[in-house]
């Protein structure tokens, strides 16, 4: 399929003579986005996880902790796609930013430049200055290619545990990630529902901390790292498949038990991670190994299914009502004094310039500024303690 897919690309570059170069990549992206799940090529929805999603679920429905399996498989289709969640105004807004930031989110790629080539030639060359030219005297084997491979995916785990964290401490950054926190409900669409500052933020922290392994084989082995393939899988896709990837946004209320999930993240791990309750705020930052959680005391574990209510803390109204709402409105949210500055323009303007100020979500109504008591929604913890709360943004 890829190569029909690169034939059909030329046939379109072809037909255009290269004279509309825009078109053509918005043609080339929304290609993408419906064969990437078949290719494997630049997604995070490949069949072999959607299909691994999809067994987790089937076990899930068949012990009944959520729902009563019945009317067979419909029964099951129902529980794995309910209309409810999918036809959501807050999953209308995913699928807009999926789409959108496919074809337009380039135009806020500012750390294009940073990238792992350029990153790897920076490191490689400090080694080559501290230790002189480059030996490159190793050779693979399949033990050492499975040990690096999981080293690249450790350091890179824990870049982004440590990145996570600063877009929850940092106001700039967290001005950008309640995009992706303002989801009211959890499809695996939703792990696209990000801003596309955030991600060319987290590509260049990654791409940096990838490098610092990558430096280091490009300076002693004679060729560089290729990624273990299963059956011409990546591993990595089907192991971390296997663990629920994909469902770790969505309503499938997946748990390994206490024991796992100090050390990888579950689907109910995450799901925590967007709570509403305040004893879940700055919680469950990691996105594969939960061990990260446990080790730097951001870990909640709680009893479940869980009757969480996801969204922004002390927000009962969907904030980025659309795409252009959430690109446009952290931009505003990172400006100081914003509350003065609607305050001088009604007091010069009139009451109506507060009324659209608060319309167009640029500050909260009145009536919703205190914070939203979901403490009634929450479940007691595995060791019957309450995480405990701190104060957060989110």
């Amino acid at each position: 399929m890829t190569a029909y897919l690169e034939r059909f690309k030329s046939w379109l570059h072809d037909m255009t003579g290269g004279q509309f170069p825009f078109l053509e990549y918005c043609a080339n992206q929304i290609l993408s986005l419906i064969t990437g799940p078949f290719t494997g090529v630049n997604t995070r929805l490949h069949w072999v996880q959607i299909l691994e999603a999809l067994l987790l679920a089937a076990v899930v429905y068949l012990m009944g902790r959520q729902v009563k399996p019945r009317d067979g498989w419909r029964g099951f289709v129902r529980y794995c796609f309910p209309k409810r969640i999918y036809a959501h105004r807050s999953a209308w807004v995913d699928y807009q930013l999926l789409f959108m930031n496919a074809c337009f989110g380039f135009f806020f790629n500012v750390t294009w430049r940073i990238n792992a080539v350029l990153m790897t030639g920076v490191f490689t060359s400090w080694l080559i200055l501290v230790f002189g030219p480059p030996p490159r005297a190793l050779e693979w084997s399949p033990l050492l290619l499975a040990a690096v491979t999981v080293l690249l995916i450790v350091v890179e785990d824990l870049a982004n545990y440590f990145y996570h964290v600063l877009l929850h401490k940092l106001p700039p950054l967290w001005a950008i990630h309640k995009v992706h926190h303002s989801a009211e409900i959890l499809t695996p669409l939703t792990g696209f529902r990000t801003h596309p500052l955030e991600y060319a933020f987290a590509g260049s922290i990654r791409t940096t901390a990838t490098s610092l392994v990558l430096a280091p084989i490009a300076y002693w082995f004679i060729t560089p790292v290729t990624a273990p393939e299963i059956f011409g899988i990546g591993a990595a896709v089907i192991v971390f498949g296997a663990a629920g990837y994909q469902l770790t946004h969505s309503h499938v209320w997946l748990s390994f038990g206490p024991r796992i999930d100090r050390l990888i993240v579950s689907p109910a791990v995450h799901q925590v991670h967007h709570s509403q309750a305040p004893e879940h705020h700055d919680k469950n930052f990691a996105v594969l190994f939960s061990v990260w959680d446990w080790m730097f005391g951001t870990l909640c574990l709680v009893k479940g299914p869980e009757n969480l209510v996801f969204g922004l803390h002390g927000e009962n109204r969907q904030v980025h009502p659309n795409f252009l709402a959430a690109w446009l409105l952290p931009f505003w949210d990172m400006v100081p004094w914003r509350a003065r500055i609607v305050d001088t323009t009604a007091w010069c303007l009139g009451p109506w310039a507060r009324d659209l100020a608060v319309r167009m979500a640029l500050i909260p109504p009145p009536s919703i500024t205190a914070p939203l008591d979901t403490s009634n929604l929450v479940s007691e913890r595995m060791d019957n303690q309450p995480c405990p709360a701190k104060a957060s943004q989110g």
